[in-house]
């Protein structure tokens, strides 16, 4: 079409015997239509075309959660500690969830331990053969063990404060964890909180029971 455009422009020069100089007007103002044209229909153009400058792009889509291997291993791994306390029949006494952290295991006073007590009721062995069995299994994980206390002082000579209890019952978890399992001590941590952070407010028999804990922290590698 563009050359026969020129053509005919050329011809009605020819007709009109136009100078020079006005047929070069003609031409320049040909080529300068025939630019804004390409640009509009756009073969290369920038509205429509494949580079052109509107063409916007996002950022690749990001991989969901569910792709993540070590968050389904996790997951994995905390439904068969799962499995094994619901089969011990201590579901109401013993959560495991999935954090940010890691997994976490945490189990109510009465489970572990008697009150104004650090040494281990055997009714807690299932759940720690369970998170052993998880130890040994992923040699990469590193426990923290958290003791807590209930809001009750205590004043012995074994224990002064609270601090010394929490402190006294999450070391006897670590002892009995690292015996079932078979991990090195540097793969264990040790923190008492005393009864700095209740996990139920009041104190009725069920809170203190509910406070008076051990967490167990599966860290995220």
């Amino acid at each position: 079409m563009i050359t026969l455009m020129m053509a005919y422009f050329i011809m009605m020069y020819s007709l009109s015997q136009l100078d020079l100089a006005k047929f070069r007007k003609v031409v320049a103002g040909f080529r300068a239509a025939t630019a804004t044209m390409g640009l509009m229909e756009g073969a290369s153009g920038v509205l429509p075309g494949g580079s052109g400058v509107l063409e916007l792009e996002g950022p690749p889509p990001s991989p969901s959660a569910s792709s993540d291997p070590l968050a389904e291993s996790l997951q994995a791994l905390a439904g068969g500690i799962t499995q094994q306390v619901v089969a011990a029949g201590l579901g109401r006494l013993v959560e495991v969830r999935v954090t940010p952290e890691g997994i976490r295991v945490s189990m109510a006073g009465p489970l572990l331990f008697d009150t104004a007590s650090a040494d281990l009721r055997p009714e807690a062995d299932p759940v720690l053969r369970a998170v052993a069995q998880a130890l040994r299994s992923r040699r990469e994980l590193q426990a923290r063990v958290e003791g807590h206390a209930d809001a009750r002082p205590i004043h012995t000579y074994r224990f002064p404060s609270n601090w010394e209890l929490s402190s006294a019952r999450a070391a006897a978890v670590v002892r009995r964890l690292a015996a079932l399992s078979g991990a090195d001590g540097t793969r264990f941590t040790i923190v008492g909180y005393g009864d700095s952070r209740p996990a139920r407010p009041g104190d009725d028999p069920e809170a203190l029971a509910r406070n008076r804990r051990v967490e167990i922290v599966l860290l995220r590698p």
